[in-house]
């Protein structure tokens, strides 16, 4: 359970050497034994403060020996905000959705202005997946100002449409007449 290896070691320095058997987060030491346990890939159910700072998850894959003996882990950390602005940057940059992901505890894991009432509105999506062995909830809604943008009211043509109409009814009577 102590970690000697890092990869990258910049910004990770304070990782190395730690026991994970010791880890402030009981969320750590029980996702370790569903490892050992289960003999397959787990994570940490809730969002922890990382060793190296910020806030994520831990994923720990127990490795075996040919003889079936085990050798130890390889855990892997994920902070929340930089694994989701590199998946959804360019949603991002639009700054045409809004975005929440709700982890299986029931808390929002990543934010990004929202609003939770709109996230169950009519135009709202959600979608479920599994992050490893814990499900996470993903909603995408049309933000505000993009629906503004695209919200276009039949008032603004009513001018237009109504000279033009009565041009036309002007030529077409002096026409028949």
């Amino acid at each position: 359970g102590v970690i000697r290896v890092v990869v990258p070691l910049a910004g990770n320095e304070s990782a190395l050497d730690a026991d994970l058997w010791k880890h402030p987060f009981v969320e750590v030491r029980d996702a370790i034994r569903r490892a050992i346990e289960e003999r397959h890939p787990t994570r940490t159910f809730a969002i922890i403060n990382l060793l190296q700072g910020g806030k994520g998850f831990g994923t720990y894959l127990p490795i075996f020996s040919e003889a079936g003996e085990q050798m130890g882990y390889i855990n892997a950390v994920f902070r929340v905000n930089d694994l989701i602005e590199t998946c959804l940057s360019r949603i991002h940059m639009d700054n045409k959705f809004l975005i929440a992901i709700r982890e299986s505890t029931g808390d929002l894991v990543y934010p990004i202005g929202v609003d939770e009432d709109y996230l169950r509105n009519d135009s709202a999506v959600a979608v479920s997946f599994n992050v490893i062995d814990q499900p996470w909830d993903f909603y995408l809604a049309p933000s505000p100002a993009y629906l503004r943008s695209r919200h276009f009211d039949v008032h603004h043509l009513t001018l237009p449409v109504g000279l033009i109409l009565a041009l036309v009814l002007f030529v077409l009577e002096r026409i028949l007449v």
